[in-house]
């Protein structure tokens, strides 16, 4: 027999001694077990709000000549990561493969959600002269995922030369932050006008 199974059968066995012939059968119980077929999920990368992309694997294992046309069903192969997932590593997963002849194993594969590029700038502000500083924010350019701002690992700092005794004039405002899921690749400096 070629298939998976066990399988029963009678093996014919003929002793002779001298001018004696015994003929029996002897009951015989064997098993072809399914061959082991590993499917090899690669690793993929991508930028933080982007879509996945189509994850590639590899299989080991296959004989007699055959291929995945072999498979009763192909894999399927997934991640838990979605557009709005962090920077960070997540599994590739696959299920779904089925034979009768290949007893089916996944590798996982990696994928690394790596940091979106964002350029900030410093809002300009106004205040009268002797009033406190006000507020200061920023506007980027890159944010993914209709985000309005940025989730922050470290929050902005503000920095301006200009205290409530500063004189009318221009006074540059710099800023320095880290975002969780953007590299910063530049943030400019606005103006405090007094």
């Amino acid at each position: 027999q070629s298939e998976v199974g066990t399988y029963s059968t009678q093996l014919p066995l003929t002793l002779t001694k001298d001018n004696e012939i015994i003929k029996v059968n002897i009951p015989f119980t064997y098993t072809i077990e399914p061959a082991p077929l590993t499917i090899k999920i690669n690793s993929a990368e991508r930028e933080y709000g982007e879509d996945n992309p189509t994850f590639t694997y590899s299989y080991e294992g296959f004989i007699n000549g055959e291929d995945e046309t072999s498979l009763s069903s192909t894999p399927k192969i997934f991640s838990s990561a979605t557009k709005t997932s962090d920077v960070g590593t997540y599994v590739i997963n696959g299920s779904n493969a089925t034979s009768s002849h290949y007893s089916i194993s996944y590798s996982t594969g990696i994928l690394s959600i790596t940091k979106a590029p964002l350029i900030a700038k410093v809002k300009n502000a106004y205040r009268e002269y002797g009033s406190s500083n006000p507020s200061f924010c920023m506007d980027f350019v890159g944010l993914k995922n209709g985000e309005k701002a940025p989730i922050w690992s470290i929050s902005p700092s503000y920095t301006t030369s200009a205290t409530i005794k500063s004189p009318v004039g221009e006074y540059e405002i710099s800023a320095t932050a880290t975002p969780k899921n953007y590299e910063l690749s530049e943030v400019s400096s606005g103006i405090l006008k007094i």
